[in-house]
């Protein structure tokens, strides 16, 4: 497809005109690929028209518009272009393919072209216009995380000739774990050469001469549609072209595998392979810019949750107090003079929009040990990974304000007697567990929830029952609970950390106080 006819479907558009009968009848003879692309190009211009932008990416492709399909004009080709690609200027790039990567005899007229501070799509059909002005033949991409083996190029090559493939690839996995391929359906273990529907460029052999014989420029094109319309990142949109154009799908040879690395948090996806040499890079850098990649991905926010009975009234807990965790950056909020139900799903939704992580309730009158929320995090990602990941609320343990005993605030139903009962009055078989799961209610006057869980249930989150209506004695607490439960979540009290409820009208607290813990609090509690 010719970009000619999107520049006229634009022009159209902008001039206040529906499609005209003759573009329409263009679009009907396009296949149905390609009518896929000019759908969604249409709705990217009247949304562009909507904001009042004129620019639009396939205008950084004016200089194809004229290319005959026989883009290669002299016998004088050249045989490999590789192509580093980096984020700016000052990024660095793993693979030294200058220096360390071994290039196939066939191919000894290479060179090497750096690119940075375009996106991703428009960096790669660069590297494409270039290859063409200078004649190359193949075309190699690099990415900038990626850590090739030596001679992962030679043996790439070898699998292209053997394959005779138009498009062949490494294998190399996503920055998560466990270790899934970056390519679509390839599985992690193999050692075999197959084919895929979605090939990731991050160290791919092109051959430019045979794909350009069929395939239309520009090879590599993204569409992200905030709406959900229709997203579609430049590597699944080069696989979906190559194999609607020629019926040939890329090939991935999964012995040749590639290290991915995030620079952001400083892990290393991928086997490292004891008897292989990497074409690892000598980063020469000076000290300004070494400090600049030094600096650390902005922190996940976490926020701190109170509600207030009023603006005067006290807080037995100082949140300056509290061991902050070094990954987290943790934000305050406070809602004052509503119902606690209310003030907590006011206090859910602002975190929502911060799209914070966790959302940590301390009630005003909880006084925590002042590495709280440390602790609830340690506890949480320790049930998640190691016993339950369907867990979304791990709560620190507190006792009523009652005169005749200590009372947990957290109740749970004994399987045994069908009785719902404190926590602490559990049997020592469910008591004396490191983490206790509740079926009934976990109080949230010292809770850490994550906010998946907000995402997945109907609001509102929070609701008190009144007592003299309707007879019910149900509260947030148990509200939340029965709803996450019912959602398929699960909840957990960690006994271990044990928090003081203070009582601001007899100046006092209840639960047991550790001299060895050091509390968030101003208040004097010997």
């Amino acid at each position: 497809m010719q970009t000619d006819l999107l520049k006229k479907i634009e022009l159209n558009l902008r001039a206040g005109n529906q499609l005209t009968y003759d573009l329409l009848n263009d679009i009907s003879e396009l296949s149905d690929w390609d009518i896929q692309i000019v759908n969604n190009f249409i709705l990217r211009v009247k949304r562009s028209i909507e904001l009042g932008r004129v620019e639009f990416i396939y205008k950084y492709f004016d200089a194809f518009d004229s290319a005959p399909q026989n883009y290669f004009k002299t016998n004088n080709k050249l045989d490999l272009l590789v192509c580093q690609l980096r984020r700016n200027e000052s990024d660095y790039y793993l693979t030294d393919a200058k220096n360390r990567l071994v290039i196939p005899d066939e191919l000894s007229k290479h060179d090497f072209f750096e690119i940075w501070g375009y996106d991703v799509t428009t960096a790669r059909n660069i590297c494409i216009n270039h290859a063409l002005q200078h004649n190359f033949k193949y075309v190699l991409f690099i990415d900038d995380d990626i850590l090739a083996p030596n001679n992962a190029l030679l043996r790439l090559y070898n699998t292209h000739k053997s394959k005779n493939s138009l498009v062949t690839a490494a294998q190399y996995f996503k920055k998560i774990n466990p270790l899934i391929s970056a390519h679509a359906n390839i599985p992690s273990d193999s050692n075999d050469v197959l084919e895929t529907d979605l090939v990731a460029m991050g160290f791919t052999l092109i051959d430019l001469e045979e794909i350009l014989k069929s395939v239309p420029l520009p090879l590599f094109w993204n569409f992200i549609d905030k709406n959900g319309i229709w997203s579609m990142g430049e590597d699944a949109f080069f696989t979906k072209n190559i194999i609607s154009y020629t019926n040939k799908k890329p090939i991935i040879d999964t012995s040749i595998k590639c290290l991915h690395f995030d620079k952001a948090y400083k892990t290393m996806y991928g086997v490292r392979e004891k008897d292989t040499q990497y074409a690892s890079h000598i980063w020469d850098i000076d000290r300004n810019v070494f400090f600049k990649n030094r600096t650390p991905v902005k922190f996940p926010p976490l926020q701190l949750s109170l509600p207030r009975r009023s603006h005067t009234s006290p807080i037995a807990f100082n949140p300056t107090k509290l061991l902050t965790y070094r990954t987290y950056y943790m934000y305050l909020e406070q809602v004052v003079n509503q119902p606690v139900d209310v003030a907590r799903n006011m206090l859910v939704e602002i975190a929502l929009q911060r799209d914070a992580e966790f959302v940590l309730f301390l009630d005003d009158d909880i006084i925590p040990p002042h590495d709280i929320l440390p602790k609830l995090i340690d506890s949480f990602y320790d049930i998640k990974y190691n016993i339950d990941d369907s867990i979304c609320c791990i709560a620190g343990n507190y006792y009523l304000k009652d005169n005749t005993l200590l009372l947990s605030a957290h109740l749970n139903t004994d399987t045994e007697s069908g009785k719902v009962m404190e926590i602490n009055k559990l049997p020592p078989s469910q008591k004396n567990q490191k983490y206790i799961k509740s079926n009934w209610l976990v109080a949230l006057g010292c809770s850490l929830i994550h906010t998946d869980v907000f995402k997945q249930m109907r609001k509102p989150y929070f609701v008190c029952y009144d007592i003299t209506n309707e007879n019910r004695l149900v509260n947030e607490d148990a509200h939340f609970t029965e709803l996450v439960l019912r959602s398929g979540y699960n909840l957990y009290i960690d006994p271990s950390i044990e928090c003081l409820h203070y009582d601001f009208i007899k100046n006092t607290y209840v639960g047991v106080y550790d001299p060895k813990v050091k509390y968030a609090t101003d208040i004097n509690l010997i």
